[in-house]
């Protein structure tokens, strides 16, 4: 496969894109354009396996049968085969049969491998049909089920080799492939395995990461966790991917990216490079492109080829920072030289041949030698194109001939040595809770960037404004810069600071000292020599030197310094870590309004890193640099004012920084901005100008904000509405795994909103939100389990289901599995149970459960009898337009029970039942007619109710017709019959109507 194909599909698998992420595992499992490697295939069909794709379902679970590249574990490929079945996966629908028919990972059971069998043997599967047959022999003649008609089973299946020939060719966003044909199993039938040539080892592609220690033997989780509260990086960043695997329960991205960024903020790559990458796909943080750059960029100057490849890629494409091919070219260089196979192809990809400018490097002015030219990258051998590569070959472990052994693939030469990486310390430390901006350090000759054009045009800097620019361009916050940036509100484009025509690094070897060199040196040339040799830039990298030349910087005033000490004493680069030492030299940039330092110093006060917490003095720092028109420091402000953290909480205040920061193309602050025009915080409710903050923020790529948006648009506040656009965004926001995003996907499919209605393909969704804990979707799959929507129908399962959801206060759940307790359906049945859920839901206006619960008070079911509170109930319900329950409370009024005697009262209420066809209400208005009681004594309307009631077979409403006609004259007789018909015609109107409204009532009521 060519390797530019491979690039492609792992940049879609790194976003999130499931079916990519299958393909790869699939090509990891052949060697074909990739190493073999089982283990990295199962870690792309795993992540596939998350997001319901049933081909890495079955993928995955035939390596787990096998023990390849996993540990092998029989109960959880049936499992995996088994949901892979469920969405109707020919082959795991056979496998899970032989599963069931030998007892391999399930309790042994004939008639459940029949089950699936037939299942197979429906979707044309010949070896299932032959199965059926076999194992039919060996059941009793009672227990044996008809044999699906078909053609013969004994027809021989397609060849091997073209089973799987559509694999690479369907489109990344098809659901699943078409089901390849088996070969024919021996007896009894074997499951259908895998192929694959023997494991080899290969390194990680730059959509992966993997931990670095391995735990002890003894208690190895116990162990993780200690090691990582005591600080050990390596741990902390084990103990995170632990979390993302799902190893300490159930996969917790948050968790994870708390460790891992506890382990990158002390500076181990693999850490660094995998923060990023939570912050590239939006796992566990916000999706933030800027902060997945920062972060890829500390790893790759470490010298991480993971992040380094990423980090070329954004150059590429202009993900995070503006696009730029020689820097994407300079980091796929870097990477490349280590040996990644994908940098190279990306490699040639961009310079199509062109001369390597490094090779012709040299360092003007000295009598250095000029460094070696950097290595060829290696030729990158271009496979067959996508149509053609063979995927995974599927055969049924038998007495047939095994196919011949693949040869094994030659293993790459090992990459030439490279020096130690570079390291730049960056400006701003990540955080939890906010949005940094990426401070690189100023190169003597580089350009101002240029001012950015606002999404809105504010009145004043501390007014909200009314204009709106729909679609604003993603411009890199404001480097820092020796002299100040900004006077004031005021934005001024800053100017390039002068400089020498050339600094020239010396060599440390040479006998003139550096320090001698240096101390001839302004301080900004001082500063400027030190980054070379911090960097490696045209000398050996060399942290001692860089310390000693940017402390004397530093030490002369240069704020450039001071900030980039500040740094090296926070990462232990080139000085023993000191977070004392680093807030010194933070405050004294600071003080020289230097805003990287301003920001970077607040963050610490915020989160308490090498200070006390103290939010007054972070609101403090952040708001010197918001006055420099610091967008990150605004929309971190804005933060503070939003929830009262060391300034007094004020939602106005906050949200004209959070006005400010969005008109500069943040992100986070557009995706706040928004929030508070959708809930009117601190600024006129607005769904329009939401929509266009969620727009805004969706076009840089923020999850959360494609959520938001799509809500708006589904809703039709603000906007027009608009379900297919809608749906497009749900889908797009839960590719990456978004719980909510999901659920609406199935909801979507459900309800046919946008998309083609696919009981299937909902419940398929709501299954991927429900196991995140998302309660609605619990709630839908439970009531499709119930029902058997697009899923096979099981009471237990859907109790299940809504006792998840109802634990988690979900109220329609709590009602629903309220009456499956009342009435025993897929549970013991419990009254006492089943009213703690109906007061549960009652409590949060369900009324069909306020309706229920009055019964039970009522009648005393599972509680005390209580009739005073069974009125509250029904008139709660009644209220809400339950018929029975505005008919028992009608008696009640009319008895004099409980409440006071009030005939008026009764009438009304049989009247409102009676409008909704309850027959005993109108029965009973009849009589409060003919006996005067709340209403005048009217015969001929008594008469209109007898006769209407009596059509339908109402024994005493037929008697007490009779009765009153002989009271009417003819012509009230006729009246009365004329009215009665009238209200006839429009009762059966209502009853087909509502008649699916009626049962649902009926069950929900426990009627039957």
């Amino acid at each position: 496969m060519a390797s530019a194909n491979i690039k492609s599909l792992q940049l879609k698998a790194q976003q999130g894109d499931a079916h990519a992420q299958y393909q790869l595992g699939h090509l990891y499992t052949r060697g074909e354009g990739v190493p073999l490697d089982y283990s990295l295939a199962a870690d792309y069909l795993e992540k596939a396996t998350r997001r319901g794709h049933a081909d890495a379902q079955f993928l995955l679970g035939a390596l787990y049968q096998q023990g390849k590249g996993v540990a092998a574990d029989y109960e959880k490929a049936v499992g995996l085969y088994r949901k892979a079945a469920e969405q109707g996966h020919t082959l795991a629908q056979f496998n899970l049969a032989y599963c069931y028919e030998i007892g391999e990972g399930v309790e042994k059971s004939s008639d459940d491998a029949l089950v699936w069998y037939r299942k197979a043997a429906d979707s044309g599967d010949e070896d299932a049909r032959q199965a059926i047959i076999e194992l039919q022999k060996t059941m009793p003649k009672a227990a044996q089920a008809a044999v699906p008609s078909g053609p013969n089973p004994f027809t021989q299946p397609a060849p091997i080799d073209t089973q799987f020939e559509a694999v690479l060719s369907t489109s990344p966003g098809a659901s699943h492939l078409p089901e390849p044909a088996p070969v024919l199993p021996p007896e009894p039938a074997a499951p259908i395995s895998i192929s694959l040539p023997p494991q080899s080892s290969v390194p990680l592609p730059a959509t992966s990461y993997v931990a670095t220690s391995s735990p002890a033997a003894d208690d190895p989780q116990s162990k993780m966790v200690a090691d990582a509260e005591r600080g050990d990086a390596n741990a902390q960043f084990d103990l995170g991917i632990a979390y993302v695997n799902g190893i300490m329960g159930q996969p917790n991205y948050e968790t994870a990216v708390k460790w891992i960024r506890r382990a990158a903020e002390q500076g181990l790559p693999e850490a660094q490079f995998a923060l990023g990458a939570h912050y590239h796909r939006g796992e566990g943080v916000s999706q933030d492109y800027t902060q997945a750059v920062e972060w890829y960029r500390q790893a790759a100057l470490q010298g991480n080829a993971a992040a380094q490849f990423n980090l070329g890629y954004c150059f590429e494409i202009g993900e995070g920072v503006p696009k730029n091919r020689d820097e994407a070219v300079a980091w796929y260089r870097r990477a490349a030289a280590q040996g990644d196979p994908e940098a190279k192809a990306a490699l040639q990809d961009l310079t199509k041949g062109e001369v390597d400018p490094e090779a012709e490097t040299v360092i003007a002015t000295r009598a250095t030698p000029a460094p070696a030219p950097a290595p060829e990258p290696e030729p990158v051998v271009e496979a067959a194109p996508v149509e053609e590569a063979k995927p995974v070959e599927s055969e049924v472990i038998a007495e047939s001939p095994a196919p011949a052994p693949e040869p094994e693939p030659e293993p790459a030469p090992a990459p030439e040595p490279v020096p130690e990486p570079p390291l730049i310390i960056p400006a701003a430390t990540a955080t939890a809770n906010l949005t940094r901006a990426a401070f690189a350090m100023p190169a003597p000759e580089q350009a101002p960037a240029p001012t950015p054009q606002p999404i809105y045009t504010p009145s004043a800097p501390s007014t909200p404004g009314t204009s709106f620019i729909t679609q604003p361009q993603f411009v890199p916050p404001p480097q820092p810069m020796p002299a100040p940036l900004f006077t004031e509100a005021t934005f001024v484009p800053p100017q390039p600071v002068a400089a020498p025509e050339q600094i020239v690094a010396p060599a440390f070897e040479e006998t003139e000292s550096l320090m001698g060199v240096a101390q001839q040196a302004n301080p900004f040339e001082q500063y400027a020599l030190g980054q070379k040799y911090l960097i490696g830039d045209g000398v050996p990298q060399d942290f001692v030197a860089a310390w000693m030349l940017l402390q004397l910087a530093a030490e002369n005033g240069n704020p450039d310094a001071q900030f980039t000490l500040a740094e090296l004493c926070t990462r232990g680069q080139g000085v023993p870590q000191n977070y004392a030492e680093s807030i010194v030299w933070y405050h004294k940039a600071a003080e020289q309004d230097n805003v990287g330092a301003q920001f970077t110093l607040a963050t610490k006060y915020e989160l308490g890193e090498g200070v006390p917490q103290d939010y007054s003095g972070a609101a403090r720092w952040y708001q010197r640099a918001a006055d420099r028109n610091n967008p990150a420091a605004q929309y971190a402000l804005g933060c503070l004012y939003q929830k009262g953290q060391g300034v007094v909480q004020d939602q106005v205040t906050a949200a004209r920084w959070f006005l400010q920061s969005a008109n500069q193309g943040n992100v986070s602050a557009q995706h706040k901005l928004g929030t508070c025009y959708q809930h009117g915080h601190g600024i006129a409710q607005d769904h329009a100008k939401a929509a266009q903050c969620f727009h805004a923020a969706a076009d840089q790529g923020h999850l959360e904000s494609k959520f938001l948006l799509a809500q708006l648009l589904r809703q039709g506040l603000g906007v027009e509405r608009d379900v297919a656009s809608a749906y497009t965004l749900y889908r797009t926001v839960a590719d990456n795994g978004h719980a909510g995003a999901q659920f609406f996907t199935g909801y979507c499919f459900e309800f046919g909103e946008g998309a083609t209605q696919d009981f299937a393909e909902a419940t398929g969704w709501y299954r991927l939100a429900a196991d995140q804990n998302e309660p609605n979707a619990q709630f839908r799959l439970g009531f499709c389990t119930e029902f058997g929507r697009g899923v096979l129908q099981s009471h237990q399962a859907a109790v299940a289901w809504y006792r998840k959801a109802a634990d988690a206060g979900h109220a329609e759940a709590q009602a629903r599995l309220g009456r499956s307790i009342d009435r025993g359906l897929g549970t013991l049945q419990d009254f006492a149970e089943a009213a703690k859920y109906f007061r549960m839901a009652g409590q949060q206006g369900i009324a069909e459960a306020q309706a229920r619960l009055a019964q039970y008070c009522d009648l005393g079911l599972g509680v005390a009898q209580n009739q005073q509170e069974a009125v509250k109930w029904y008139r709660l319900s009644a209220e809400a337009g339950i018929a029975d329950s505005q008919a028992r409370l009608g008696q009640f009024f009319e008895a004099g029970q409980v409440v006071p005697q009030d005939y008026t009262e009764a009438v009304k209420w049989y009247s409102r039942a009676a409008e909704q066809a309850h027959l005993d209400s109108q029965f009973r208005l009849g009589n409060c007619h003919e006996l005067g009681r709340g209403v005048a004594q009217d015969y001929v309307e008594a008469y209109k109710w007898y006769n209407l009631v009596g059509a339908f077979g109402h024994q005493r409403a037929i008697e007490a017709r009779d009765k009153v006609m002989r009271l009417m004259s003819p012509w009230q007789i006729t009246e009365g019959q004329k009215r009665a018909s009238e209200a006839y015609k429009l009762v059966r109107q209502k009853l087909a109507a509502g008649k699916e409204a009626a049962d649902k009532l009926k069950e929900v009521l426990g009627k039957k």
